[in-house]
């Protein structure tokens, strides 16, 4: 890491509570702020090299502490707001909120970025002996000061799964399932951890007959997405119900479960009845390969494109622009 902090060509990603910068050119496209090393910049870690060969370096924002304060100074919040602030065409975006935004790529460096800090900082003290560790290995494992032990990152995998059914007609269904936490309208696929000593497959059957009491029989990989909230990866199948009969709600986690044909789910899309996860989310993928085709936009798109709008920097009327904060 150090030939990489030395190359003036090596570009730093600051993440900052697990947000990073994102600033948008003149014809609306937005990107990561990657800045050139700098002695103030507490790298963290080594993420790799992109396209160009450029290395890509992970730091966190540089922050002034309590103790260096001195008389009349701001406490550090307001310091954080000044920094924050200091560039109008850019924004302070969370992985949900900036990855609508990017291309594939970058929000592949911050999903990356921000699951590596969430480790470091989850051990930054041995598991087994409760000592301090230190960082190694371009910040991708961290050694044990007492005893040695390396520590390496880990991954907890999560199972998700779109239930489908084909009935004696010929007429394929979806089983989608609406949370107890989500507004009444929002529907999605079936997903869980995988417990100790568990298939991926065996997870998929426990996963659905416990939230949804259907038993199916066969599952299909189809792949797989990180999910850095805090250490996920989400892998996706598709699982062959055995009898769309028995489907009901857990009454616990899942509020209601419901099945649609094809034409059922696009009229009540395009009516504002049901919602769908967005296409960031490996669920908007598992339905929409089930569909056949891209899904269709109801009037939560227009609520996206709304929220993308407001996580753009607007235009003042003065031909500058100004950081919208709504």
């Amino acid at each position: 890491m150090d030939s990489a902090l030395s190359d003036p060509a090596t570009r730093v990603l600051v993440i900052e509570d697990r947000t990073a910068r994102v600033a948008w050119d003149r014809a609306g496209g937005a990107g990561l702020v990657w800045e050139a090393p700098q002695d103030a910049h507490d790298v963290v870690g080594y993420l790799g090299m992109n396209d160009e060969g450029r290395h890509l370096l992970l730091a966190r924002s540089a922050r002034q502490q309590p103790e260096d304060l001195q008389a009349g100074d701001p406490w550090p919040e307001g310091l954080e707001g000044q920094a924050r602030n200091d560039q109008p065409d850019t924004r302070w975006l969370g992985l949900r909120e900036a990855a609508p935004v990017l291309g594939r790529e970058e929000a592949t460096w911050l999903s990356m970025g921000i699951a590596l800090m969430n480790w470091q900082d989850a051990n930054a003290f041995c598991p087994a002996c409760g000592s301090a560790t230190t960082t190694n290995a371009g910040g991708w494992s961290q050694t044990c000061t007492a005893e040695g032990r390396e520590i390496f990152p880990r991954t907890d995998p999560a199972v998700i799964s779109a239930v489908v059914h084909t009935d004696e007609n010929g007429v394929d269904r979806l089983l989608l399932g609406n949370s107890a936490a989500w507004p009444p309208d929002r529907y999605s696929t079936f997903a869980g951890f995988v417990e100790a000593g568990e298939s991926l497959e065996a997870a998929v059957a426990r996963e659905i007959y416990e939230e949804s009491h259907v038993e199916v029989d066969r599952a299909q990989y189809l792949g797989s997405q990180p999910w850095p909230f805090p250490r996920s990866l989400m892998v996706g199948f598709i699982a062959q119900a055995v009898d769309r009969r028995s489907a009901e709600a857990d009454g616990s986690e899942i509020r209601r479960v419901r099945w649609f044909t094809r034409t059922e789910l696009r009229d009540e899309i395009l009516a504002g009845t049901v919602t769908l996860p967005d296409d960031v989310s490996i669920a908007h993928h598992l339905i929409s390969h089930w569909y056949g085709e891209p899904l269709p936009s109801g009037p939560q798109a227009h609520d996206a494109q709304e929220r993308d709008r407001a996580a753009r920097p607007a235009k003042s009327t003065n031909g500058h622009e100004e950081a919208n904060e709504n």
